[in-house]
């Protein structure tokens, strides 16, 4: 009888995964340590503590069919590996890339400098549109005001190709600001005529996500004629092209 067992297995990035059976770093779940992913918690999350691949891949193993299995994976980054038969053996921190790649082709600097941001110096796009509110109702809180503010600066920056590349994830983002801000923007920005957004009281008529909706369809729609003569908003005389201030 031959004994055996397995220490640290090293490889290039693409390989680690493959082996591993871990999805690839451009995928949405690019980490092999957490479940952290793109469009979620992003590149800032870190709790590395509660990541279970183990169990994702036993999923993988004992799913009944191969619609089964692509779930589970695209769920969790996961698919099975043989590596996950010792118990003993820790995937996540067990196979690791070589020294190599790591230092001497400098995959550390270009991940933590280039990728996650560490050191680089912050950039802020700058606005394509501009859009201006008046002065909010005044009973907004101190905390609605900011909400305000923040979001005017969101609809400024160019989002077209973050709605073109994931709506989903551009609507989440509009989902945490405050109800009545967002409301407040639809109603100044006139982002559909056959609809009130604020009462008498300033109150929201309509829920969030149908704000959120609107204001995207407003964004995506605007840029189209943004350059153009026609003016699908004609009632929304405080927006203007960037090229013009």
């Amino acid at each position: 009888m031959i004994s055996w067992s397995f220490g640290v297995l090293a490889y290039d990035l693409p390989a680690a995964r493959k082996v591993g059976g871990f999805a690839s770093f451009s995928h949405q779940h690019f980490c092999s340590v957490c479940h952290c992913t793109r469009f979620k918690e992003g590149y800032g999350s870190t709790d590395y503590e509660s990541w279970e691949c183990r169990k994702f891949s036993e999923a993988f193993a004992q799913a009944p069919d191969a619609a089964s299995q692509n779930a589970i994976f695209e769920a969790s980054g996961v698919q099975y590996s043989e590596l996950f038969r010792p118990p003993y053996f820790d995937l996540a921190r067990c196979i690791v890339v070589d020294a190599m790649h790591n230092l001497f082709l400098g995959l550390i600097k270009e991940h933590f400098h280039n990728i996650i941001g560490i050191g680089r110096a912050k950039t802020v796009e700058g606005a394509v549109v501009f859009v201006e509110f008046p002065d909010p109702p005044n009973d907004f809180t101190d905390a609605e005001r900011k909400s305000l503010a923040t979001l005017r600066k969101m609809l400024q920056r160019p989002l077209n190709d973050a709605i073109e590349a994931s709506p989903e994830a551009v609507k989440k983002k509009l989902m945490r600001f405050h109800h009545r801000p967002l409301a407040f923007a639809c109603e100044i920005l006139d982002v559909d005529d056959e609809k009130v957004f604020l009462d008498e009281q300033a109150r929201a008529l309509h829920s969030k996500a149908t704000c959120c909706d609107d204001l995207l369809c407003w964004v995506s729609y605007f840029f189209l004629f943004a350059f153009s003569n026609f003016n699908p908003w004609p009632n929304s005389a405080l927006i203007r092209s960037s090229s013009v201030m």
